[in-house]
């Protein structure tokens, strides 16, 4: 059938009873989909049971009918399952989806009008001598001849609903995904930054840093030189007036690095800061 290449099976679930119901969720990869055509959906069919020569069960694929439903069509069919076996089907009323697969692609077998119902059933059950009437929540499938579905109780009622929940909810998830992936998705910044100091660590941030320091040191210098105070952790405490120095034109001097003495010991009124 034409356009069914394009589809990928997601996630199938069935409800064997007197008949087979099944849901499925598919996706639809054509890379030429229109932007209003949603890329997730499902698939909601029912396959007629009939017994075997054994005594046993089985169900004929040839009489599958099958009908394409949106996501939020899935929401609508649990919801009224809910009401339904919740007593409040008068409330809601009949739940329907009609579908004519002629014009679709994906429409399954038996063309034509098709269409989904959720309505319930009271149905008279015997118990010994007595006649029990059973509420009985009924989904069904219809195409041109009769319709085709389950009865369940209101507990498989409702269980079926949660199901129908947790597929319908996945695939917006995953449209979803699909969306926030393919338009304005941002790329991971993480191993965008990279710092300046490459192979340097902390030390070349330092040393750019180390003009500054050395222009203090200079000025600290020329301080002491002059008789001014001498770095404390407190502040500058004040020395007394020295006598200038000899100027030694060294390297380690112009640096303000501390000479090491000489043999000759220095002059007893010499107070040396360093």
């Amino acid at each position: 059938m034409a356009g069914q290449s394009s589809l990928q099976n997601i996630f199938d679930r069935s409800f064997p009873a007197n008949n087979l119901f099944g849901i499925s969720l598919v996706k639809d990869t054509a890379p030429d989909l229109p932007f209003y055509k949603p890329r997730y959906f499902c698939f909601v069919s029912v396959t007629p049971g009939a017994k075997t020569d054994s005594g046993g069960r089985t169900f004929q694929k040839e009489g599958r009918i099958t009908i394409k439903a949106d996501l939020e069509k899935v929401l609508a069919i649990s919801n009224s399952l809910k009401a339904f076996a919740r007593g409040q089907g008068e409330t809601f009323g009949q739940f329907a989806i009609f579908s004519d697969s002629s014009k679709s692609s994906f429409g399954g077998s038996g063309g034509g009008f098709k269409s989904c119902f959720v309505s319930d059933f009271l149905q008279q059950a015997k118990e010994g001598s007595n006649q029990k009437a059973q509420n009985k929540v009924v989904i069904s499938l219809k195409t041109s001849g009769n319709p085709i579905g389950i009865f369940m109780s209101r507990p498989e009622a409702i269980a079926m609903a949660d199901i129908f929940d947790f597929i319908a909810m996945k695939g917006f998830e995953l449209e979803f995904e699909n969306k926030k992936n393919s338009v304005g998705s941002v790329q991971n910044t993480n191993n965008s930054y990279k710092p300046q100091n490459q192979g340097g660590g902390q030390n070349q941030g330092y040393q750019q840093q180390q003009p500054q320091n050395q222009g203090y040191q200079q000025q600290q210098q020329q301080q002491q030189q002059q008789g001014g105070g001498q770095p404390q952790q407190g502040g500058y405490q004040q020395q007394p007036q020295q006598q200038p120095q000899q100027q030694d034109n060294s390297v380690g001097n112009a640096m303000g690095v501390p000479q090491q003495p000489t043999n000759q010991a220095p002059p007893p009124d010499d107070d040396i800061p360093f």
